[in-house]
């Protein structure tokens, strides 16, 4: 992380003081959060995202150059039995020697450089969304960075609100498609897009009713969806792709010829019928999840849908329900 300007006690205080700021929080936060002490303060959900942003963009720079490496310096067979592996999110960052063990020294030493200066390039897009989140606030971007003082409770009327540059407008609890297109944008369902904000149901409808619309929603937030709306491919560091209904069938019956396209619903915890609405229109909400956790490890273990199987048989048996019969009538009930 950079390190921010002015001066501070020690270098280390240095790095400290400029972690929270980084997040949309105050600098003294940095010592709350970064405690190592019991009863340390909790971040909250909307900056916990920013850290997920942020971590999952490291993890994914990782894995995918330590990927090309191996491709390229490890025998063909080892990388590819390597690449099934990896983790998929940012917890390959956990133990990255252990992934990288297969390297030589120097072709190590070139991966960790490569990444680094990767993660700094990346880190400069994250950087110029913070210093337009300021400017949106009519805050100096190095101040704020520094002192972590993100607030500004000032109404912002329409007239003020055109008067900001197209990237550098303030995102208010009405008027601004960044949050009131959101969810439809990318194709959320309710639940999702609470969660990928980190925002609770409640706190939403504050930020929208009538004494609050006019008002710059809370920082952390504000920088989440600014970064969103320009990087869009990166919702997917949240919501996992998911495959479709169609794909998943294939892939199926690949494995296993006498699977029934009926069977696709019953397998994700849905009737017979489910599964023509999951080939036809696309997947439901109750197994995108599922949905996505199988575009996940279909390619990275060849037993996953004998996995998935038995995961939906052990439950229809603890409903209780014969399980011939299941698959013949797609009934998970009595």
């Amino acid at each position: 992380m950079p390190k921010p300007q002015g001066n501070a006690r020690n270098e280390k205080d240095g790095n400290i003081i400029g972690f929270s700021p980084l997040f949309g929080r105050s600098a003294t936060s940095s010592y709350k959060v970064l405690s190592k002490i019991s009863g340390k303060q909790e971040p909250g959900t909307n900056v916990v995202r920013l850290y997920m942003l942020v971590l999952g963009k490291f993890g994914q720079i990782f894995r995918d150059t330590l990927a090309g490496y191996l491709e390229k310096h490890v025998a063909k067979d080892l990388a590819s039995e390597i690449r099934k592996t990896i983790p998929y999110d940012w917890r390959v960052l956990n133990d990255t020697e252990h992934w990288t063990r297969h390297l030589t020294v120097n072709v190590k030493r070139q991966f960790f450089q490569d990444v680094y200066y990767q993660n700094s390039g990346w880190m400069d897009i994250y950087l110029s969304v913070l210093h337009d989140e300021a400017v949106s606030r009519d805050l100096d971007p190095q101040v704020v960075l520094f002192k972590g003082n993100w607030k500004n409770s000032e109404d912002v009327d329409s007239k003020k609100h055109r008067s900001y540059g197209v990237r550098q407008r303030p995102i208010l609890g009405s008027g601004s498609q960044e949050l009131e297109q959101f969810k439809d944008t990318f194709g959320l369902t309710g639940s999702e897009f609470y969660w990928v904000l980190g925002m609770q149901v409640k706190s939403y409808f504050r930020a929208k009713s009538a004494e609050r619309k006019h008002k710059r929603i809370d920082a952390p937030t504000s920088i989440l969806l600014r970064y969103l709306w320009r990087q869009p491919k990166d919702i997917n560091l949240f919501i996992p792709e998911i495959i479709s209904g169609q794909e998943m069938l294939d892939y199926i019956q690949d494995i296993d010829p006498a699977f029934k396209k009926t069977h696709l619903g019953p397998l994700l915890g849905g009737a017979h019928v489910v599964s023509y609405h999951l080939i036809e229109k696309g997947m439901r909400p109750f197994a995108r999840r599922l949905s996505a956790i199988f575009a996940e490890q279909i390619t990275r273990r060849d037993d996953f849908y004998r996995i998935l199987r038995t995961c939906a048989e052990e439950e229809v048996t603890a409903r209780g329900v014969d399980i011939e019969t299941f698959w013949r009538e797609g009934n998970w009930n009595q």
